[in-house]
């Protein structure tokens, strides 16, 4: 399996990833829904190996960023839904 390990060489936590793993999914949803041929990544890649560890400051940025860019991928698909009415 694929790990996501931060500049530190440190795994990132669950709460890092979530929103990672979120925005995939519903990207590769919209796209599925835009392109019948269109194959997604295997999930077993899209789960990488979690450990804990204290969350920093860096990694709290980075949880937020990845927040919103969750939400966008969520508006994306508000549009694709759209489209393909």
């Amino acid at each position: 399996t694929a790990s996501a390990v931060n500049n530190n060489g440190n795994l990132y936590s669950k709460e890092i990833i979530q929103p990672v793993k979120r925005t995939i999914v519903s990207l590769e949803t919209n796209l599925s829904l835009l392109d019948n041929t269109y194959i997604g990544t295997d999930p077993a890649e899209r789960d990488p190996l979690l450990l804990p560890n204290e969350k920093t400051i860096t990694d709290s940025q980075m949880s937020e960023q990845l927040d919103f860019i969750y939400k966008i991928s969520d508006e994306i698909g508000k549009l694709t839904r759209v489209i393909v009415k």
